[in-house]
């Protein structure tokens, strides 16, 4: 896998620099490149704030807005590997496993206590 490495609103991939209107907030190495999550601050609605970068610094795909919620302001608040699966989590206790190649969303889970 290539070097991976990210600073403030800056990310950069084989030694490739992007800059990102929001700061980041997580950043999982895949073997195509990088997923990357923003930080997106509360006066903004962005609700496709995931984003994978291929190795050459070009942008893959960015997630779709997650379907579930009422809310109009839903952004993803974690990104994660498990079991060498991708998964993104938001703030209305969705978890949802992501096609590491489209960033289709592929399956949901409820993660939610009551």
């Amino acid at each position: 896998m290539n070097a991976v490495s990210a600073d403030g609103n800056e990310l950069t991939i084989d030694g490739t620099r992007l800059v990102f209107d929001d700061e980041i907030g997580g950043v999982v190495q895949i073997e195509s490149g990088a997923v990357v999550r923003l930080e997106i601050p509360p006066e903004k609605t962005c609700n496709r704030n995931v984003i994978a970068i291929n190795n050459d610094g070009t942008i893959r795909w960015r997630i779709p807005e997650a379907p579930d919620g009422s809310s109009g302001d839903k952004p993803y608040m974690d990104i994660y590997l498990q079991d060498g699966e991708l998964w993104a989590g938001n703030w209305i206790c969705y978890c949802y496993r992501i096609d590491q190649d489209t960033g289709e969303l592929l399956e949901r889970e409820f993660e939610g206590r009551m």
